[in-house]
């Protein structure tokens, strides 16, 4: 496996996100270290603590992603069959949906948390 060059930045304090970037780790396996945005030198990163309340954000040689996007970088990232999910999530046409569909998670969070078991 090459080396990691990306990094994953989430809200520590939510516990939706720690539940979906642990979830991460442990199933989709993108080729990235994960870390909370409250132990992270934001400044270093480029990234400001609205950047990191707002969204997740995926940072790699190639730039930083946020919300949507990030996810589907990171579903590239990984093994198949995630892979092809994260290439569908790259395609022009589809990338609004992705982003809209981001968007609705982070508005429905408590939500979906009582949908989990």
């Amino acid at each position: 496996m090459p080396p990691v060059q990306a990094l994953v930045i989430f809200d520590g304090d939510c516990e939706f996100c720690r539940i979906g970037a642990d979830f991460a780790r442990r199933r989709v396996r993108p080729r990235a270290d994960f870390l909370a945005w409250q132990e992270a030198d934001l400044e270093s990163l480029g990234l400001t603590e609205h950047d990191c309340q707002t969204a997740v954000q995926w940072i790699d040689p190639s730039g930083t992603y946020a919300g949507g996007r990030a996810v589907s970088r990171a579903l590239l990232k990984s093994p198949y069959p995630w892979k092809v999910l994260g290439a569908l999530g790259q395609l022009p046409v589809l990338c609004q949906i992705v982003d809209r569909s981001y968007i609705w998670v982070t508005h429905n969070r408590p939500f979906l948390m009582r949908l989990l078991p």
